[in-house]
């Protein structure tokens, strides 16, 4: 692609740009990928993104980073329902009574 307009002899904003874009094409280099793996992202990205690997990557990391946040969330909602019981235990004190078959009261004890 010639970045030069014939007409005028210079360079056209247009095709300046499509240059800088080109120039500036962000890119990253993965090593040691296993051939099965590799293969399985290329055939994902051909049939779902139209080979764009880029977009793979969001979609995939974006599905990752939900996962893991409600992962957490949860883990976060199960604590403070945890601790809240603990809370309210405390305040109330626990009773412990003792009865036999026929209904007697043999021992009754308050825990705080």
């Amino acid at each position: 692609m010639e970045t030069k307009d014939i007409s005028l002899g210079v360079d056209s904003p247009a095709l300046m740009l499509a240059k800088q874009l080109k120039e500036k094409n962000n890119s990253l280099y993965i090593s040691r990928v296993p051939i099965g793996t590799r293969d399985t992202f290329i055939a994902i990205a051909d049939e779902e993104f139209c080979s764009d690997y880029g977009m793979l990557l969001k979609f995939l990391v974006d599905k990752m980073l939900d996962k893991d946040s409600k992962i957490i969330l949860g883990k976060l909602a199960e604590h403070e329902e945890r601790l809240s019981n603990l809370e309210i235990g405390d305040d109330k004190p626990t009773v412990t009574t003792i009865k036999t078959l026929g209904g007697k009261i043999i021992k009754k004890e308050d825990k705080q």
